[in-house]
């Protein structure tokens, strides 16, 4: 058996488009990349990003095809919904940026619920675990969240539904 290695080919970018996407609060380059129609590994390859690590008011590059850059061109400016929208991907308003917290405070109220506060260091596998029978799955079903790592400290999640 002779292995080969795996090694990364960048794109070709002669002949593209340039357009410059401000990262906005809420985005990560998983949703930048499915928005441009542009593979992850050739977005941090365009802007030298090792990890997945951006920040709001980023400025990032992106290559796309000149008879989509103006249809691209604007995404720039849309909301979240319509970006996620138009992906094919509606949001609902518990994934949304900035919504969760209102629907945290309603379940505060009702008291049906098991409730956890988030503190620093915590993740959400950790969390199920002081909760027999729970899962992370479960926690992040319950509360609308489809990236676990984006809870944050002082966050009240819904655990279980209370015996």
């Amino acid at each position: 058996a002779n292995p080969t290695k795996s090694t990364y080919q960048p794109p070709e970018i002669a002949g593209k488009t340039k357009l410059i996407y401000t990262v906005k609060d809420g985005d990560n380059l998983g949703f930048i990349a499915m928005w441009y129609n542009v593979g992850l590994s050739d977005l941090r390859y365009w802007n030298n990003i090792y990890r997945n690590t951006i920040r709001v008011g980023q400025k990032l590059a992106i290559y796309v095809n000149p008879s989509k850059a103006e249809y691209y061109s604007k995404i720039n400016q849309m909301s979240f919904e319509e970006k996620q929208a138009m992906a094919g991907k509606p949001a609902s308003s518990s994934t949304v940026p900035g919504m969760a917290s209102s629907s945290s405070t309603s379940s505060v109220q009702d008291g049906s619920y098991e409730l956890y506060t988030v503190r620093y260091g915590d993740t959400v596998w950790d969390i199920a675990k002081k909760y027999d029978g729970t899962t992370a799955s479960e926690i992040l079903a319950l509360n609308g969240i489809t990236d676990p790592s984006r809870i944050k400290v002082g966050q009240v999640l819904k655990i279980r539904k209370k015996i």
